[in-house]
């Protein structure tokens, strides 16, 4: 995943509403037709479900494995408060991404 890439969902996630998203199984739709349209689309999809899930189970270890957008439902009370944990927790992990680089 390049820097064009970890930018874009940084705007994307800053300003979801901008682009119709409401929730964050919104978001995850989203996602993955970006990661559709693009040539290493599958790296991105995947990148993201195994090691962004990994990275939520790490602040708040669950029992079981779950996708990280049902990890961020679970834990919110509302459409709007999934956003704002997605936000909480996308945004150091696309950081996180960046300084790896």
């Amino acid at each position: 995943m390049g820097t064009k890439d970890i930018e874009t969902l940084k705007i994307v996630v800053g300003k979801p509403t901008l682009f119709l998203i409401n929730k964050v199984e919104e978001f995850h739709i989203f996602l993955q037709g970006y990661s559709l349209s693009k040539n290493d689309g599958n790296l991105i999809l995947n990148y993201i479900d195994n090691d962004f899930s990994s990275f939520i189970k790490n602040l708040s270890p669950e029992e079981e494995e779950v996708r990280w957008y049902r990890s961020i439902r679970y834990n919110s009370s509302t459409d709007s408060h999934s956003l704002e944990l997605l936000r909480n927790y996308f945004i150091p992990f696309l950081e996180e991404l960046e300084g790896n680089r």
